[in-house]
């Protein structure tokens, strides 16, 4: 019997916000089987987009946990707005079964900070069945579109050089 390979994937995987507009994004997996544990490591543009921390009462920001796999520990839940980057580490604790089929991992809000383009690239995904072996795992990015605002600040000094023999400009 074929049996098909377990998905993680960014849940819509096309999204467009307005700039300050908030939205959720829900990082997904189907046909998995046997995972204990899971570490998701994500990045997206942080000129363009902004996680919202789900957890105001925690230091830091963090995603909401999901179900898939039940999060008995939560060994990592971290979103980098300046580096752009989130981690989120969870594990099963025995005595549970494994989890198998689909469900939300997490989600979290997004939230619009200027115009453009940003990919949410699923960069690592590990999971691991309850003997601590790796399981197979393909993963399926998004994107996010953010209109309405200004695009991103260029970085560095702005300089202006006039054309050879153009006037300068009357005040």
């Amino acid at each position: 019997m074929y049996k098909r390979q377990a998905e993680l994937r960014v849940d819509p995987p096309a999204l467009s916000l307005t700039a300050g507009q908030t939205q959720t994004v829900t990082i997904v997996i189907q046909d998995a089987a046997e995972v204990y544990g899971i570490d998701v490591r994500a990045s997206f543009d942080p000129a363009l987009v902004e996680i919202v921390d789900s957890d105001p009462a925690r230091d830091g920001v963090q995603m909401a946990p999901g179900v898939f796999p039940q999060p008995d520990f939560v060994a990592l839940n971290a979103a980098d707005n300046s580096a752009g980057a989130l981690r989120y580490v969870v594990t099963q604790i025995n005595p549970p079964p494994p989890a198998s089929g689909g469900g939300v991992v997490f989600s979290f809000q997004v939230r619009g900070r200027a115009n453009g383009v940003s990919p949410l690239r699923l960069v690592l995904v590990e999971m691991a069945n309850r003997s601590g072996e790796l399981l197979s795992v393909t993963t399926d990015d998004g994107a996010i579109t953010v209109t309405g605002g200004q695009p991103p600040a260029a970085t560095g000094v702005a300089v202006t050089i006039a054309a050879e023999g153009a006037l300068p400009a009357a005040t």
